[in-house]
């Protein structure tokens, strides 16, 4: 369970791995059917898949996937002890994200079809989105921003000075609409409303 734990904090501390796991053993091995071993980019491991020979092809094969291999692979390999194991890689990575700007009709559907496809989804608007984006029940993660006008237009003069290196500055602009959302706040305007999936 350690390992499957470990996997959850290494990718949603943004860091790509690559899951190997025990399917299915034949006479003697050294780990049976369901031993994991995790391999991060950053080099950590967690767990084992047996040790010795069957281990290290494990990490040569997680390795190569880790740098640009196939997101699956699956190995099977004779054990020193006289059996064979087959073992599953899966390269697990942290969502993708997406930042749409508006909530009408063509934001509602993106950010729909973005959520379902994987993506970490932001919406900012100036208007109360539409139920469908609120409604949301995929899996990735959505973040909602509801921005008075003026803190709006802010918010479209300091993205026109990040356009050409945004991708890598979405954390630098989910703190900036935080901040606006502060500023968007006024006695009888609506709720401003963070919410994650």
């Amino acid at each position: 369970m350690n390992v499957l734990r470990r996997l959850i904090e290494t990718v949603d501390g943004g860091t790509t791995c690559v899951l190997a796991t025990v399917v299915q053993v034949h006479g003697s091995a050294p780990r049976r059917q369901g031993a994991r071993l995790l391999l991060s980019a950053n080099g950590t491991r967690e767990g084992t898949v047996g040790g010795g020979e069957v281990e290290a092809e494990v990490l040569a094969s997680a390795r190569t996937m880790l740098t640009g291999g196939p997101n699956a692979r699956t190995l099977e390999m004779a054990t020193n002890c006289g059996g064979t194991v087959t073992v599953m890689l899966e390269k697990f990575g942290p969502h993708r994200r997406l930042l749409i700007i508006g909530a009408g009709h063509v934001g509602a559907a993106l950010a729909i079809a973005g959520a379902r496809a994987g993506y970490r989804v932001t919406v900012a608007s100036p208007t109360v989105a539409e139920a469908g984006i609120v409604d949301m029940r995929p899996a990735a993660q959505k973040r909602l921003y509801y921005l008075q006008p003026k803190p709006f237009q802010e918010l479209d003069r300091w993205l026109d000075t990040f356009r050409p290196t945004w991708e890598a500055r979405l954390d630098t602009l989910e703190a900036f609409l935080q901040e606006m959302q502060g500023k968007a706040k006024k006695p009888g305007s609506p709720e401003v409303r963070r919410s994650k999936t």
